[in-house]
């Protein structure tokens, strides 16, 4: 694409995106923007599934020439664990990627085994994130507990957070300071459940650093026991913002190396704090769980299983069955959050008679045919292949 005027503005490029067979959108772009911001707005404006954001990310960049690498493995090809260049090669291969022709396509009807992971990269309002933060600090500092108040952060505290998320809310891969790992683990993440969902914001775009990524691996702390206790519980234990973001952290631990190893280490733990989150009256919960399961079982594809330990993927089966199983969630729930827990459903059972044994003792076949008779679009596709497993 070239410049243009788009919705009365002017860009250095506008893009043609084919969202379906005839169907053509167009997307302005500066040079300089964050292509993954780009493309969330993309999608939020022309109510398209959160599923296309990495495609549509990498693509805006690729037809930028900007010569970002956004989530490729050095030396280029597809990685298993990340996806990289999967989205292209498989557009490519059937004749709709657009290359040289500015469009792309992403109307695959085939959603089993998936090869590609979900990321939450997007950052969220920094100045409203700010504010509330600080409120909520000024408030723990004046709470007549000593052992609350305790927790609150000085000026000086203060100061460091916002300088780290100056740095993650950029996806500057420039490195935090050193004093805000001793600030997150002594302080943060001990914060209540009812106040720590917007430093669990800052975290979900934090693990996304490099550096940040070889710090928490490399550490011997509780940092994700730490999140996986604050989502942990029913919910009338755990408020929905605070389910959110700790889930959406999990799932960006898949995004860097580093950080998939600390992950698949403690995978099993937190599967079972997420486990649940049918049961929240949440949409986003919905979704933020689907892209953790879709994680772990294409993490699960990798060599030698990923790192991902048997166990935890029983546990994930588990927790997508029961996810299935709760009408709440099938039927007035996220259509992302059902679409990508069956899609990784569908992907851990696939070649993997133990994971396949265990879902039929789950009755997943009955679950997903009755997804199938109820849903339309991609969902009722992903049911019926899901089903055709067993």
């Amino acid at each position: 694409g070239g410049p243009g005027e788009l919705n009365g503005k002017q860009y250095d490029k506008v893009f043609d995106v084919e969202v379906e067979a005839g169907v053509t959108l167009k997307c302005g772009y500066n040079l300089g923007q964050n292509p993954y911001s780009v493309a969330q707005e993309f999608i939020w404006d022309n109510d398209l599934e959160q599923a296309h954001l990495d495609e549509i990310a990498r693509w805006i960049d690729t037809q930028a020439n900007q010569g970002v690498t956004l989530g490729e493995q050095a030396g280029g090809g597809y990685d298993p664990l990340t996806g990289a260049n999967n989205a292209m090669n498989e557009a490519g291969s059937s004749g709709q990627s657009g290359g040289a022709g500015g469009v792309i396509s992403f109307g695959s009807d085939q959603h089993i085994p998936k090869k590609i992971m979900t990321f939450f990269e997007t950052p969220g309002k920094r100045e409203a994130i700010e504010k509330k933060l600080g409120e909520l600090n000024e408030a723990l500092r004046t709470n007549p507990d000593g052992a609350v108040s305790a927790l609150a952060m000085t000026p000086e505290e203060l100061a460091v957070l916002k300088e780290t998320m100056t740095i993650a809310f950029s996806k500057d891969s420039a490195r935090p300071p050193q004093a805000v790992y001793a600030l997150i683990s002594d302080k943060l993440l001990n914060w209540p459940k009812a106040s720590v969902f917007p430093v669990l914001d800052v975290l979900r775009l934090l693990v996304l650093n490099p550096y940040a990524a070889k710090a928490f691996s490399a550490a011997t702390g509780n940092f994700l026991p730490a999140v996986a206790a604050l989502c942990q519980g029913a919910p009338d234990q755990v408020p929905p913002p605070t389910r959110i973001m700790a889930i959406r952290l999990f799932a960006n631990c898949f995004r860097n190396a580093d950080m998939r190893a600390l992950i698949a280490q403690h995978c099993a733990g937190v599967l079972a704090a997420a486990k649940g989150s049918g049961a929240f009256a949440n949409a986003q919960v919905h979704a933020a769980y689907g892209a953790l399961l879709l994680n772990v079982a294409v993490q699960s594809k990798g060599s030698s299983g990923g790192g991902i330990p048997a166990d935890a993927v029983v546990a994930a089966v588990n927790g997508a069955a029961e996810f299935l199983h709760t009408p709440s969630a099938v039927s007035g729930g996220s259509e992302d959050g059902i679409f990508w827990v069956m899609a990784a459903l569908g992907t851990l059972v696939h070649e993997n008679p133990s994971a396949h044994a265990v879902a039929v003792g789950l009755q997943v076949k009955g679950a997903a045919g009755g997804v199938a008779g109820a849903a339309q679009g991609k969902v009722r596709e992903c049911a019926q292949q899901l089903a055709a497993l067993f």
